[in-house]
């Protein structure tokens, strides 16, 4: 698969650093777990294609990231970013 060989920007990676249950029971934890798991349609599901590639090309997905200008966007993402620190007890 392409993993992390597609571009990632180096600064989000430690930020991803959790397994799924490991943030299930801190949203317990906090109590937003009810509110996570509540029916939402949000632009994820919009946007998905119907017929998903499970097993990418990685030089396919390579031709494809090099005509985006991903930068900026990740600039904007970050610029309107807050820091929160939970700690659990």
């Amino acid at each position: 698969g392409a993993g992390p060989a597609v571009r990632w920007p180096r600064r989000c990676s430690p930020l991803i650093g959790m397994d799924k249950l490991e943030i299930v029971d801190i949203a317990r934890k906090i109590d937003t777990f009810e509110t996570s798991i509540l029916p939402y349609e949000d632009c994820c599901t919009v946007f998905t294609p119907r017929h998903p590639k499970t097993r990418p090309v990685l030089e396919q997905i390579v031709r494809e990231e090099e005509k985006l200008d991903l930068e900026p966007l990740i600039e904007e993402a970050i610029s309107g970013t807050e820091k929160l620190v939970a700690i659990l007890r």
